[in-house]
């Protein structure tokens, strides 16, 4: 885990620890607003470290995030075990995608020129998600691409394409953006997503826009506010 997730990680525990110590009531047996701060903020906490936890994992990890109008995916971690993952061949071809597709789970980019040509090796892999998002039948293609290694992952073909450059233990950097769109324009559904076997994993972090979070918890905050100032009225 990086230095900024495990600061990130003590903040939300000391964050938890003072949330769960708020009175959940006002002596007289009525709830508290802090009971609704409580579910607020704990629901966030627990959001923050499921991704938290899944980005520290071994593996290569893409992370997408909301980025002004633009969805952006950063590439972070690397592979150092094929362990369980069996080579199924080997091959060349027009190694240049860089798309989505959440109904299918299909994930690929590329460090190549458009129409490059590219050899790869297959490897059969053992767990993939069924899924990560219902609402989108076509491929979404990123605008651009910095990857500095060549990856496809496929779901209804359980397999790992690999460019066949890529050295184990080799870090994978890069962005890959996705211009004047959303996740759920996208039918991406905010969660963790990973494609495994038994030596390492690829992961798929779709992040929720932090906008859309903090309205929530907006609003449950307004909402414990205003039932504790009719209680009082009352």
């Amino acid at each position: 885990m990086t230095r900024r997730s495990t600061n990130l990680r003590l903040a939300l525990d000391s964050t938890a620890g003072s949330i769960a110590h708020l009175p959940v009531s006002r002596g007289n047996g009525e709830s508290s607003p802090a009971l609704v701060l409580r579910a607020a903020v704990m629901g966030a906490i627990l959001l923050c470290s499921d991704v938290l936890a899944t980005s520290s994992r071994a593996g290569v990890v893409l992370t997408l995030t909301q980025s002004g109008g633009n969805v952006v995916g950063t590439l972070s971690g690397s592979i150092t075990d094929l362990t369980g993952a069996t080579l199924d061949g080997s091959g060349a071809a027009a190694f240049s995608r860089n798309n989505i597709r959440s109904v299918d789970s299909i994930l690929q980019w590329t460090n190549r020129t458009p129409g490059a040509i590219g050899s790869y090796n297959t490897y059969n892999i053992t767990t993939i998600p069924a899924n990560f998002g219902t609402t989108s039948s076509t491929l979404s293609t990123a605008s651009s691409s910095s990857a500095s290694t060549s990856f496809i992952l496929q779901g209804g073909n359980p397999a790992l394409y690999m460019d066949v450059g890529y050295t184990l233990g080799t870090a994978v950097t890069g962005t890959l953006t996705w211009p004047s769109t959303t996740l759920s324009t996208m039918g991406i559904v905010p969660g963790s997503y990973v494609w495994s076997w038994t030596g390492d994993s690829v992961t798929l972090n779709a992040v929720p826009e932090p906008s859309a979070s903090c309205m929530v918890l907006a609003g449950l905050a307004l909402s414990g506010y205003s039932m504790f100032r009719r209680r009082n009225r009352a």
